[in-house]
């Protein structure tokens, strides 16, 4: 099956005129796939931050216990 950056001009109007609901329906799954993306972007933000956080608190809790017994 051709995709459609095979088609000319015509062949991709022609396209479009037969098969009107293509488009919507690709555009709904590719905003989904995108919508998506984000969100699991944002939840592995989350994790690595959390995840700097705690290591961050541990050196600072281990520098000031060092501190403290000199």
């Amino acid at each position: 099956m051709a995709s459609d950056a095979q088609l000319d001009e015509n062949e991709q109007k022609l396209f479009r005129q037969r098969y009107p609901e293509e488009e919507a329906i690709m555009t709904g799954i590719v905003s989904r796939s995108r919508q998506e993306g984000r969100q699991e972007g944002r939840q592995e933000g989350r994790q690595e931050g959390r995840q700097e956080g705690r290591q961050e608190g541990r050196r600072q809790a281990a520098a000031q216990t060092s501190g403290v017994r000199q």
